[in-house]
């Protein structure tokens, strides 16, 4: 596609590898891939699909909020928001990030998570969230904390 408009899309609408999916203040989406992997959007978010190659699917959320689930043909979902990396396998996660704020919340309903970032000493970190998990990245001072789902 050459269009820089954005357009309405329906529940036959092709979505193309760099495309963002831009919901109003009154909308939802589910995006479905494999067989029953879902991207299930909530209102005034802003995803972009980077890759979706199977074996390493990528989005990347602007702001808002979006719930994955991934299936035995997408095992692993990744997503980049601000300066995180996170990754759901085999499972459901709930991503959402007010950019404004700079609070990024990742929480794991089933299967495992991951989180890479690099610190303020330019270390690459990486941190596993188990079910149950919810994590609270704080992205201007590259600190966590975890609480109970």
């Amino acid at each position: 596609r050459r269009g820089k408009e954005t357009v309405v899309v329906d529940n036959t609408q092709t979505l193309l590898e760099g495309e963002q999916i831009i919901a109003s203040k009154s909308a939802t989406a589910m995006v479905s891939f494999g067989t029953a992997s879902t991207f299930s959007i909530t209102p005034e978010t802003v995803l972009t699909v980077v890759s979706s190659n199977p074996k390493n699917f990528l989005t990347q959320l602007i702001k808002g909020t979006v719930a994955f689930e991934t299936d035995e043909i997408v095992a692993t979902i990744s997503a980049r928001t601000l300066h995180g990396l996170f990754s759901i396998s085999d499972g459901k996660a709930t991503l959402s990030t007010g950019s404004e704020k700079k609070l990024i919340r990742f929480s794991i309903e089933e299967g495992t998570g991951n989180l890479g970032y690099i610190d303020t000493d330019n270390n690459t970190q990486s941190v596993e969230v188990k079910r149950g998990i919810t994590l609270i990245f704080d992205d201007q001072k590259r600190t966590f904390t975890v609480k109970p789902l």
